[in-house]
């Protein structure tokens, strides 16, 4: 019996049901519009949240520093508020919770 296998057993001695991530949440990647295009940035009204939001307004956002407009959504769909984002790349395993609906890189 492998460690992993004694400690569930110990932790969970009726047994544990294992889950994938995608059973349990809806993954999605966000991304960045192009930052040539000014359509996508000139008054833009709608939250787009980097790491850098969170070094700066800690792990609950309510707001972005950078905005982006509905053209750069491109026909995509917004994270729905109370969604978590984390960082995959770089800073792997920043997060937080999005209050309103919004898209993240």
């Amino acid at each position: 019996m492998h460690k992993i296998e004694r400690l569930l057993q110990t932790l969970a001695p009726e047994g544990v049901e294992f889950k994938t991530l995608e059973e349990v949440f809806e993954i999605k990647n966000g991304y960045t519009p192009s930052k040539n295009n000014p359509e996508f940035w000139k008054n833009g009204t709608i939250p787009w949240f980097r790491m850098e939001d969170i070094r700066e307004n800690g792990r609950i956002l309510k707001d972005s520093i950078q905005h982006i407009t509905p053209k750069a959504l491109k026909g995509k769909k917004l994270f729905p508020k109370n969604s978590i984002i984390i960082s995959t790349t770089a800073t792997i395993g920043e997060h937080a919770l999005l209050i309103v609906d919004s898209l993240a890189n």
